[in-house]
Protein backbone atom coordinates (compact mmCIF):
# COMPACT_ATOMS: atom_id res chain seq x y z
CA UNK A 1 0.00 0.00 0.00
CA UNK A 2 3.19 2.22 0.67
CA UNK A 3 4.83 1.84 -2.55
CA UNK A 4 1.42 2.59 -4.14
CA UNK A 5 0.95 5.88 -1.96
CA UNK A 6 4.47 7.06 -3.53
CA UNK A 7 4.01 5.86 -6.98
CA UNK A 8 0.64 8.06 -7.12
CA UNK A 9 1.95 11.16 -5.44
CA UNK A 10 5.18 11.42 -5.86
CA UNK A 11 4.94 14.52 -2.98
CA UNK A 12 7.96 12.65 -1.32
CA UNK A 13 10.27 12.93 -4.06
CA UNK A 14 9.60 16.64 -4.53
CA UNK A 15 9.82 17.51 -0.77
CA UNK A 16 13.28 15.91 -1.32
CA UNK A 17 14.00 18.23 -4.56
CA UNK A 18 12.98 21.46 -2.01
CA UNK A 19 14.94 20.30 1.00
CA UNK A 20 18.33 19.43 -1.50
CA UNK A 21 17.86 22.69 -3.25
CA UNK A 22 17.65 24.33 -0.41
CA UNK A 23 20.80 22.70 0.84
CA UNK A 24 18.59 21.29 4.23
CA UNK A 25 19.46 18.83 6.28
CA UNK A 26 15.93 16.39 6.80
CA UNK A 27 16.83 17.91 10.98
CA UNK A 28 17.04 21.62 9.50
CA UNK A 29 14.25 21.59 6.74
CA UNK A 30 12.01 20.19 9.63
CA UNK A 31 12.43 22.97 11.99
CA UNK A 32 11.90 25.19 9.09
CA UNK A 33 8.16 23.39 7.64
CA UNK A 34 7.48 23.16 11.66
CA UNK A 35 7.49 19.09 11.33
CA UNK A 36 10.19 16.26 12.67
CA UNK A 37 13.34 14.70 11.07
CA UNK A 38 11.74 11.20 11.55
CA UNK A 39 8.55 12.93 9.68
CA UNK A 40 10.76 14.44 7.06
CA UNK A 41 12.34 10.98 6.25
CA UNK A 42 8.45 9.44 6.04
CA UNK A 43 7.47 12.09 3.72
CA UNK A 44 10.32 11.60 1.28
CA UNK A 45 9.91 7.81 1.44
CA UNK A 46 6.23 8.23 0.93
CA UNK A 47 5.44 6.42 4.17
CA UNK A 48 3.70 8.58 6.02
CA UNK A 49 1.07 11.17 4.70
CA UNK A 50 2.06 14.97 4.88
CA UNK A 51 -0.48 16.75 6.71
CA UNK A 52 -1.87 20.05 5.33
CA UNK A 53 -0.18 22.25 7.63
CA UNK A 54 3.26 20.98 7.10
CA UNK A 55 2.38 21.18 3.15
CA UNK A 56 1.24 25.08 3.43
CA UNK A 57 4.80 25.38 5.45
CA UNK A 58 7.04 24.22 2.84
CA UNK A 59 4.65 26.15 0.14
CA UNK A 60 4.86 29.49 2.26
CA UNK A 61 8.48 29.18 3.41
CA UNK A 62 10.17 27.12 0.63
CA UNK A 63 8.71 29.64 -2.30
CA UNK A 64 7.25 26.65 -4.26
CA UNK A 65 4.19 26.50 -6.34
CA UNK A 66 1.28 24.18 -4.65
CA UNK A 67 0.48 23.26 -7.89
CA UNK A 68 3.87 21.55 -7.98
CA UNK A 69 4.08 20.15 -4.83
CA UNK A 70 1.06 18.38 -4.77
CA UNK A 71 0.40 17.67 -8.67
CA UNK A 72 3.83 17.87 -10.15
CA UNK A 73 2.23 20.26 -12.19
CA UNK A 74 4.75 23.01 -13.36
CA UNK A 75 3.35 26.86 -13.03
CA UNK A 76 2.98 29.10 -15.35
CA UNK A 77 4.71 31.83 -13.96
CA UNK A 78 4.77 35.67 -15.50
CA UNK A 79 8.22 36.18 -17.03
CA UNK A 80 8.57 39.84 -16.38
CA UNK A 81 6.54 42.74 -15.00
CA UNK A 82 4.41 43.07 -18.54
CA UNK A 83 2.88 39.69 -18.20
CA UNK A 84 2.38 40.24 -14.48
CA UNK A 85 0.30 43.30 -15.21
CA UNK A 86 -1.81 41.35 -17.84
CA UNK A 87 -2.42 38.51 -15.40
CA UNK A 88 -3.33 40.77 -12.87
CA UNK A 89 -5.93 43.04 -15.06
CA UNK A 90 -7.18 39.36 -16.90
CA UNK A 91 -8.12 38.59 -13.34
CA UNK A 92 -9.59 42.06 -12.36
CA UNK A 93 -11.61 41.63 -15.82
CA UNK A 94 -13.09 37.94 -14.38
CA UNK A 95 -14.39 40.05 -11.29
CA UNK A 96 -16.26 42.53 -13.43
CA UNK A 97 -17.53 39.60 -16.36
CA UNK A 98 -15.15 40.72 -19.02
CA UNK A 99 -12.43 38.54 -19.49
CA UNK A 100 -13.92 37.45 -22.59
CA UNK A 101 -13.69 40.77 -23.97
CA UNK A 102 -10.44 41.45 -23.28
CA UNK A 103 -9.61 37.79 -24.68
CA UNK A 104 -11.63 39.03 -27.62
CA UNK A 105 -9.38 42.26 -27.57
CA UNK A 106 -6.10 40.64 -27.29
CA UNK A 107 -6.93 38.02 -29.96
CA UNK A 108 -7.78 40.93 -32.19
CA UNK A 109 -4.35 43.05 -31.59
CA UNK A 110 -2.18 40.28 -31.94
CA UNK A 111 -4.11 39.44 -35.60
CA UNK A 112 -3.35 43.03 -36.38
CA UNK A 113 0.10 42.95 -35.52
CA UNK A 114 0.86 39.95 -37.75
CA UNK A 115 -0.53 41.77 -40.87
CA UNK A 116 1.56 44.76 -40.12
CA UNK A 117 4.92 43.04 -39.40
CA UNK A 118 4.02 39.79 -41.19
CA UNK A 119 3.57 36.60 -39.14
CA UNK A 120 7.10 35.28 -39.05
CA UNK A 121 8.93 38.64 -37.48
CA UNK A 122 8.08 37.30 -33.89
CA UNK A 123 9.60 33.47 -35.06
CA UNK A 124 12.49 35.17 -36.43
CA UNK A 125 12.78 37.39 -33.77
CA UNK A 126 12.83 34.12 -31.13
CA UNK A 127 15.25 32.34 -33.31
CA UNK A 128 17.42 35.10 -33.82
CA UNK A 129 17.58 35.92 -30.02
CA UNK A 130 18.21 31.90 -29.17
CA UNK A 131 20.89 31.94 -31.87
CA UNK A 132 22.71 34.51 -29.90
CA UNK A 133 21.76 33.24 -26.70
CA UNK A 134 24.10 30.22 -27.72
CA UNK A 135 26.41 31.91 -29.09
CA UNK A 136 26.97 33.66 -25.84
Amino acid sequence: MNIMFKEKTGIGDRIRQVRLKKNLSQESFAKLVESSKSSISGYELGDVPVPADVLRNIVMKCDVSADWLLLGLEPDIPKNEKERLLLNKYREAEIYGEEEDLLRYATWRVSEGKIKYGQNKIVESRESKITRDKAG
